[in-house]
């Protein structure tokens, strides 16, 4: 039996959400695909690992990206969005379905 992949999860959620594109802005998405992946034994919860660190959504979403970077059936590409501080725009990773 194949392992499923975090971009299995992606592009489920992505499906049931009528998404083309995923990424840094889509927090909803990206704490869903997260949840799902916990549940099935994928990823561990962020901080699991003697309690030292605490868990924390931006954390979560980091790891789903990550992932989705190194999964040959994503494209990456880059958008245009303000910084926390609003004083500046930085540069977000998306993806979408390469296939």
């Amino acid at each position: 039996m194949l392992r499923r992949k975090i971009g299995d999860i992606a592009i489920d959620v992505m499906t049931e959400e009528k998404s083309e594109n995923i990424g840094y802005n889509e927090f909803g998405m990206l704490d869903e695909v997260f949840g799902r992946a916990v549940k099935e034994g994928i990823v561990k919860p962020v901080g699991s690992r003697g309690g030292r660190l605490n868990p924390h959504p931006i954390n979560n979403q980091t790891i789903v990206l990550n992932a989705l970077d190194r999964d040959k059936r994503f494209e990456k590409f880059y958008i245009r969005i303000c910084s926390r501080t609003v004083n500046r725009e930085i540069l977000a990773r998306e993806f979408r379905l390469a296939i």
